[in-house]
């Protein structure tokens, strides 16, 4: 090639990067400018700074769970995360192609941000422990058997 050809393809590209450099440089300049000159010091809020940053777009991201012990119920996962068993049903509404009847090991379960109470990770024990509370206890009342009939039939 000849040298005069090199050195016009060198200017030109050297020209398209400076376009493209100093281009976007003034268009970042001008959006810049824009909102700096529309919004007054005293008008920035939190809000609107978590909108800029993405703080806020995080705080509405749902939670996920995924389940990983034998016995996890949708009543279970609502009471740990939210504090509620009666949640659960918030909770199926916020996983529409869950069954609720039907929670197996790896299912992932999504829980709105505006219910969770702790994102901590969900306890084998608090399974094991939540079902001994759940059982039904007989009273002392309900569980005795009338020791007769006579006792408990008309008198004569």
């Amino acid at each position: 090639m000849n040298y005069n050809i090199l050195k016009t393809v060198a200017r030109i590209l050297a020209s398209v990067v400076l376009l493209w450099v100093c281009g976007g440089c003034a268009a970042l300049e001008k959006t810049t400018k824009s909102k700096t000159e529309e919004v007054p010091a005293e008008a920035v809020t939190t809000s609107s700074v978590e909108a800029e940053t993405g703080t806020k777009q995080q705080e509405s991201a749902p939670f996920v769970h995924t389940v990983r012990w034998p016995g996890e119920s949708l009543s279970l996962i609502a009471k740990w995360y939210t504090g509620s068993y009666k949640k659960w049903r918030k909770i199926a509404a916020a996983n529409p192609k869950l069954n609720p009847n039907i929670i197996r090991i790896g299912d992932k379960i999504v829980i709105p941000q505006k219910l969770l109470k702790t994102k901590d990770p969900m306890k084998r024990d608090f399974i094991s422990s939540s079902k001994k509370k759940s059982e039904p206890v007989k009273s002392e009342e309900n569980s005795k058997e009338p020791e007769s009939a006579e006792l408990s039939g008309p008198e004569k």
